[in-house]
């Protein structure tokens, strides 16, 4: 496998870095003049093997794990504040949600104490293709 120019290099620090923005890392690692063009490099570089397994070894350095990564949806599932669950749960269907075969649907149930807003919420699920 080819080795990292030093703009992929910085890119995938950047990457890391931010939590995840492909455009914000581009815009620093390659001095793209718009958020169009940064985006536009991000998607490219996002799919080279090379910068995914970079990734992965930086991501792995910095100790960012998967968990680690859920772990703040998770809490916001479970928080005291209608708000902010609404804010967990948002973020965890995008991630559940299938994202390339809009032919899938996914079914869920979502427990919740209508009474008092307390305790925790359990979603449950799968997906299934039509």
């Amino acid at each position: 496998m080819k080795r990292l120019t030093e703009k992929e290099k910085k890119f995938v620090e950047n990457y890391a870095k931010n939590g995840g923005n492909g455009t914000k890392a581009a815009l620093k690692a390659y001095k793209s003049k718009t958020p169009k063009q940064a985006s536009s490099i991000a998607s490219t570089k996002l799919k080279k093997p090379k910068i995914q397994n970079a990734l992965g070894k930086e991501l792995k350095a910095q100790k960012i794990t998967l968990k680690k990564a859920l772990s703040p949806i998770a809490d916001a599932l479970n928080d005291a504040d209608i708000e902010v669950r609404l804010k967990g749960s948002d973020r965890a269907l995008k991630l559940l949600l299938p994202k390339e075969k809009p032919e899938s649907s996914l079914s869920f149930n979502l427990n919740i104490d209508s009474a008092h807003f307390g305790g925790e919420f359990v979603i449950e699920g799968e997906t299934t293709d039509e």
